[in-house]
């Protein structure tokens, strides 16, 4: 069932991709607001895949570094992530 899901999921954001097909007959009034929904959703798929995948993999492999006996902290981890969103977004 996992793979089926999973199948479906990225069947649709491939088909979402495909909306810019559609820009081309769109009035430039509606391509506005439709734009920004595409932004939004864009911007929500890069900040879940850093929540679910980037992040815990980071901390995994700070764990092995550690265990190699690098010594960084978790602070190091998260100030760095935190640094690197504001500089993203300013």
């Amino acid at each position: 069932m996992e793979v089926i899901m999973g199948f479906l999921m990225i069947l649709f954001i491939g088909l979402l991709s495909l909306t810019g097909i559609f820009m081309i007959s769109v009035k430039e009034s509606s391509l506005d607001k439709f734009l920004f929904v595409l932004v939004a959703f864009a911007t929500g798929t890069i900040f879940a895949s850093a929540l679910f995948d980037l992040i815990p993999e980071a901390l995994h492999h700070l764990e092995e570094l550690n265990s190699e006996g690098a010594n960084l902290s978790e602070n190091f981890l998260f100030i760095t992530i935190i640094i690197g969103y504001v500089v993203f977004f300013v």
